[in-house]
C-alpha cells in the first residue's frame, strides 16, 4: 500500500511496499511515485485518473525494483480525505501479478 500526494510524491507505505520495491520506507517517503516504473508517464497518468474519476482499478504498470528487477503489478487506487472532506492524496493498492 503507498499513499500519494497530488504532486505525485510518495507521502506513506506499508511493510509490503518496501518488500516489494526492495526500498526501505523512510528512502520511499519523500521521492517521486512514478519514479519506480518501465512507463513513468503512465504511473502519472494513473495518480491523475483516480483524482479525475474517483478510482483506477486493475491499472497495469511494471514496477522496476532495487535491483532492476521488472515486476508487473495491477493498482487499484482512490482518493483519500481528511476530516473536512478535502481530498489529500490517493491510497493504492498493488498486487504482484507474478505471485498469481
Amino acid at each position: 500500500m503507498v499513499t500519494i500526494s497530488r504532486e505525485g510524491v510518495v507521502m506513506d507505505v506499508n511493510h509490503a511496499a518496501e518488500e516489494l520495491t526492495g526500498v526501505a520506507r523512510e528512502h520511499l517517503i519523500g521521492t517521486r511515485f512514478d519514479s519506480y516504473f518501465t512507463d513513468t508517464g503512465r504511473a502519472r497518468a494513473g495518480v491523475a485518473a483516480t483524482f479525475a474519476t474517483g478510482q483506477v482499478r486493475d491499472y497495469r504498470l511494471d514496477l522496476v525494483t532495487s535491483t532492476g528487477t521488472h515486476v508487473p503489478v495491477s493498482f487499484n487506487a482512490t482518493p483519500y480525505r481528511g476530516p473536512s472532506g478535502a481530498v489529500h492524496g490517493v491510497f493504492a493498492v498493488a498486487r504482484d501479478l507474478t505471485l498469481h
